[in-house]
């Protein structure tokens, strides 16, 4: 089978679980998360790792005029320290960003929750515990208030995670911007994941949806889509998601493939369906404090670092390292399900009412849903002809100016 025949059957499926996906949008140069070999996400990636290795940063230093001492970013996360996020994606790019600001920002990590738990990010920003963590918008979605942000995990809206980053980026400033300031922190990067794909103990055919089965998902439209399907959802930190589904208090997890490597869900549920339940946004935010108080030739330093590690993220990390995963999967015994036509019918069946709702529902309470979804579907129609290479170097060379200063 040729490759565009594979990659509009591998579409077809797509749009058979999406909601809507925008009419006439084509696949051509932006690659599924899904599709494709290792091989062929390095030469995706090509531009993202060069960056990832310091090769765009002297132009940036030239520009640095700040003679202060060393400012010290503190960076604290969840992920553990030997994670192939840390090793492939953060500590490559903090040396860039040391690189780019001319030796005058240097991140001061921890890892593993050492500082503060995931869910405790927003107020360790507030009491001044670290400068940048994730934020988890979606983690958070009803208490904080960004109902409009849960949009972007609709299933179907975008190709891969490249794609969803850079869109949602460009739509911050004018919709989400004021829900984060709102929350007391200032945004780092928006980062999209590649989609979350079912990991189970028992195999599944997706005929039947998932029902019964009580599931980690992410909060919002992502539940939303697992509990139409017949799902129980159920919203933890990443971390605990193996343990319970040891112990039997899940049956499986809507999870991208590298993130299930990482933390091994993959070895406690070794089935996995490939039926896209959407894709989550993982924020990073720093600390109004810490942004105040950058000197102001370093801020459009750090702003231009953030919009690259974001892209670069998305790429190696889903891109790359989940083409590496599918294949370590298979090598371990893990099994790959696709769907059958029947199996997606069903889905989008079930899933079809849920961005309608969504829309509605959020319309009803002033915001501007529909107005937001014609935007992200006008960006991605825009980013879908553009190849993940291209969209790096656009990230490289012209960084969307500051989101929150």
């Amino acid at each position: 089978m040729s490759t565009s025949r594979r990659r509009c059957r591998l579409l077809g499926f797509a749009a058979a679980v999406a909601l809507v996906l925008a009419p006439g949008t084509g696949f051509a140069q932006a690659l599924p998360d899904s599709e494709g070999g290792v091989a062929e996400w390095r030469d995706r990636t090509r531009v993202a790792r060069e960056w990832l290795q310091g090769r765009h940063a002297e132009s940036w230093a030239k520009r640095v005029k700040y003679r202060g001492e060393p400012i010290v970013l503190r960076f604290s996360a969840h992920n553990p320290a030997d994670g192939s996020v840390v090793r492939d994606v953060f500590l490559p790019a903090f040396d860039v960003l040391h690189r780019m600001s001319a030796g005058k920002i240097v991140v001061q990590p921890t890892w593993g929750g050492a500082t503060h738990s995931l869910e405790q990010g927003w107020t360790a920003l507030a009491r001044g515990e670290t400068d940048m963590t994730a934020c988890y918008a979606s983690l958070e979605a009803k208490a904080r208030g960004f109902e409009l942000l849960t949009l972007l995990d609709l299933p179907g809206l975008f190709p891969n995670a490249t794609v969803a980053t850079i869109v949602s980026e460009k739509l911050y400033a004018e919709y989400f911007s004021g829900d984060f300031r709102r929350n007391g922190v200032r945004i780092a990067r928006m980062k999209a994941t590649g989609p979350s794909v079912i990991f189970t103990k028992a195999p599944l055919s997706g005929a039947e949806g998932l029902e019964g089965l009580r599931l980690f998902s992410a909060e919002g439209v992502q539940a939303e889509a697992v509990r139409a399907l017949g799902g129980d959802p159920v919203v933890m930190e990443t971390p605990r998601i193996r343990a319970a589904i040891a112990d039997g208090k899940l049956e499986g997890a809507a999870i991208t493939e590298a993130a299930a490597a990482v933390y091994r869900i993959n070895t406690a549920a070794p089935h996995m369906f490939a039926g896209d339940v959407g894709r989550t946004n993982f924020e990073y935010c720093l600390s109004p404090t810490f942004l105040a108080s950058l000197p102001r030739d370093l801020k459009p330093i750090l702003n231009a670092w953030l919009r690259a590690q974001g892209i670069a993220e998305a790429q190696v990390f889903y891109g790359l390292n989940g083409a590496v995963a599918r294949e370590e999967f298979r090598a371990a015994g893990g099994k790959v399900i696709p769907p059958t036509p029947a199996a997606a019918a069903e889905w989008r069946r079930r899933v079809s009412p849920v961005e309608a709702n969504a829309v509605a529902r959020m319309e009803a309470k002033g915001l501007p849903a529909r107005r937001f979804m014609a935007d992200l579907r006008r960006l991605t129609d825009r980013y879908n002809r553009m190849s993940e290479n291209d969209i790096m170097m656009e990230a490289i060379r012209r960084p969307i100016p500051r989101m929150d200063d």
